[in-house]
């Protein structure tokens, strides 16, 4: 089996913003994501998707550039896809990092191999261990009753962990208060998290108070490469720190450990180049004795087939992170939903990443 071609089809499916989600209505912020084909000679296509975000030196151009003009090129037309140990490292050796390029091609890589074999991906990475994953979602900046009221409503839906934004321009005392009335209205039971997006190094005072809400965990309090900052952090706090922004590759992971910058590391696929590569962080994980938690972005379905597929193959995850993408979109490109069921996503059991693209809603949001 060999590779013929490669296609990149751009799709803008407009997000809901959480408030949207929480009265039902559809909101229109932006969402590009690049959808990858991989064609064969015998007949079988493999899906990916590439979500980049400029915070994390992607872009959808980028990702178009990466794949059209070298990787498909240079490194996929005439291999087979069978052998991604090997288009890895030629990649690697054509562009450093790139995660979601890379990402996106070993999804649909790993697809074909899944439609060849017969079965889901989640069993050529590890097995089908969990069968369903309760995630958690993101609470964004609002006012303080605003989030609230958001909060509420994804535990109504059986969410049971919640990532909250903090970093308000107004001041740490507004994230309090946010913190104090999300708790009161999801009760005790409810997992609560804090992201501080790199914002709160000189915060300590406010995160001790917000300890009293009863967190699970802290997210990058301090800017993504000061590790010296981080480990302060940590050691001043009981809750553990989660590491997010300071991991862009697998690099990255290695001096968040060396320099004990954080209690518990962040595991996406489209960060670290794919299936692989992210099992190998789990690996380096548990070797250096930290934490993972597992999370998946604002992609579409494909994206987020994928990211199901890996935490379904973990044996050992330490923390669900969130993974909200098809239900915060307004619409999506498959033809039959993910399934999401009291604040779980069941993970595909059909060959491949066992969904079926929709080519008319492909079509539909195709972005240019």
């Amino acid at each position: 089996m060999k590779i013929t071609r490669v296609e990149t089809i751009p799709v803008d499916i407009p997000f809901k913003t959480a408030y949207d989600y929480a009265t039902e209505q559809i909101g229109g912020l932006p969402a590009i994501s690049i959808i990858i084909k991989i064609h064969t000679d015998e007949g079988i296509t493999g899906l990916g998707e590439g979500n980049p975000f400029h915070y994390y030196k992607e872009s959808p151009e980028t990702v178009i550039a990466n794949i059209d003009k070298y990787f498909a090129p240079l490194v996929l037309i005439g291999a087979d896809p069978f052998s991604v140990d090997e288009i890895m490292f030629r990649m690697d050796g054509l562009i450093a990092d790139q995660s979601s390029s890379k990402n996106a091609i070993v999804t649909a890589l790993y697809d074909i191999m899944g439609k060849v074999l017969g079965v889901p991906i989640c069993k050529l990475i590890g097995g089908y261990i969990n069968k369903t994953i309760p995630v958690a979602q993101a609470i964004p900046f609002g006012t303080p009753e605003e989030v609230a009221n958001v909060a509420l409503a994804w535990t109504v839906k059986g969410t049971s962990a919640l990532k909250i934004k903090i970093g308000r321009p107004s001041g740490g005392q507004e994230d309090l208060k946010a913190l104090e009335l999300i708790r009161e209205a999801v009760g005790p039971d409810v997992s609560l998290r804090v992201d501080a997006n790199e914002s709160y190094s000189f915060k300590v005072g406010v995160l001790r108070e917000m300890e009293k809400f009863g967190l699970d965990l802290i997210e990058q309090p301090a800017p993504r490469y000061n590790f010296a900052r981080m480990r302060m952090i940590a050691e001043a706090l009981d809750t553990p720190i989660l590491a997010d922004q300071s991991i862009i590759c697998m690099h990255d992971a290695m001096q968040v450990i060396q320099n004990d910058a954080a209690d518990v590391l962040m595991v996406k696929n489209y960060k670290v180049g794919g299936f692989a590569r992210a099992k190998q962080l789990l690996g380096l994980l548990e070797v250096a004795n930290k934490a993972n938690y597992l999370e998946g972005g604002a992609e579409t379905g494909i994206g987020t087939a994928a990211s199901l597929h890996l935490m379904g193959s973990t044996a050992k995850v330490d923390y669900w992170g969130t993974l909200n993408g098809p239900l915060l979109r307004s619409d999506d490109l498959l033809k039959e939903p993910l399934t999401f069921e009291n604040g779980c996503f069941e993970v595909p059991c059909k060959p491949g990443l066992g969904i079926e693209l929709d080519e008319e809603k492909l079509d539909l949001w195709r972005a240019y």
